[in-house]
């Protein structure tokens, strides 16, 4: 641009740009329908966040939030509760009730009834109102009406293994959980042997040795003898070794756990020398048929990850895009 007399001026325009973001949320942190077998059933989430006091201020800046509210829960100071699965998750031993300078915030994406709406200050004909209230303390942060078009909540949650009955499926330690156990025992058991079978026991006849003797044993030690035959005065113990039959179950039950998992050894380099491993051809037939199970697991991936998500960006471009594409 230019002044009055034409001299050049530069001027800085702020350019506001709306874009879609998307974040990996804590599963201690999600709160889905209980009634729900799949994130398309649930009536709403609720997702909990822990905000320090910068965070939580700047959530005043955010379009639709009450600033007046938000600046009414700094002043009533830090509320995060603990809860109890959280000592031992972040292996704090020193509990408090209150966390030092934390927020609780529940962001809730769901229905209310058409009462509690029009309460709100949303006015609509429909019977249930799809919403997004966020809450701190008792008092509401933000209450807008769901701006998706169509209609949704805006979650994804992928099982690693589906389970039609319940919401978060059947993950790898589920599945492994039995034969897992079983290979604790053994492992525990070939070490418990050990302690015994790789040492050595004394069975000592002390009549057969002078009176008051040091009982202590290390190389070059004497014992005086004063009675009895030869060499028996002092035995040495050797428990019997059953770490190998032990240690050969635990490699069983570890196959077991490959096969319940469907994560084959070979998949992660585990291969031992066998005829099939000897060959490339052979080892790549190995390989291949190892890979059959992880494909449900990718597909699961495909369906309840990356197809809704790239939905979700083409209905969010179509909805809220502004403008040229160059950034």
């Amino acid at each position: 641009g230019e002044d009055q007399e034409g001299n050049e001026i530069n001027v800085q325009i702020k350019k506001v740009k709306t874009t879609p973001s998307i974040e990996a949320v804590s599963c201690w942190d999600f709160y889905p329908d209980p009634n729900a077998t799949n994130i398309d059933d649930c009536d709403y989430v609720i997702q909990r966040h822990s905000y320090n006091k910068q965070q939580f201020q700047d959530l005043a800046e955010k379009p639709m939030f009450n600033a007046d509210a938000v600046m009414e829960c700094l002043e009533m100071g830090p509320n995060y509760q603990t809860r109890g699965f959280e000592s031992s998750l972040y292996d704090r031993e020193n509990i408090q009730t209150i966390y030092k300078n934390r927020f609780e915030v529940l962001e809730y994406w769901g229905i209310v009834d058409k009462d509690l709406a029009y309460q709100c200050g949303i006015e609509s004909d429909k019977e249930v109102i799809s919403v997004n209230a966020w809450i701190c303390a008792g008092k509401v942060l933000r209450m807008v009406e769901n701006p998706f078009t169509p209609n949704r909540i805006p979650y994804l949650v992928c099982p690693y293994e589906l389970n039609p009955y319940q919401f978060f499926g059947v993950g790898i330690p589920e599945n492994m959980e039995d034969s897992q156990q079983v290979m604790n025992g053994h492992a525990r058991m070939a070490i418990d042997n050990l302690a015994l079978a790789g040492n050595l026991v004394f069975d000592i006849d002390e009549t057969q040795l002078v009176p008051g003797q040091d009982m202590s044993i290390y190389p070059g030690k004497i014992f005086r003898r004063q009675s009895g035959v030869t060499g028996t005065a002092i035995n040495g113990l050797k428990f019997p070794n059953t770490a190998p039959e032990n240690l050969m179950m635990f490699d069983k039950f570890r196959q077991l756990a490959d096969e319940q998992t469907g994560i084959p050894s070979y998949s992660h380099g585990q291969t031992g020398v066998q005829s099939m491993t000897r060959t490339a051809s052979g080892m790549s037939m190995l390989l291949g048929a190892s890979s059959l199970n992880i494909k449900t697991v990718v597909k699961n991936l495909d369906d309840f990850l990356l197809r809704p998500l790239g939905e979700a960006f083409f209905q969010w471009n179509m909805q809220f895009f502004e403008g040229s594409l160059d950034v």
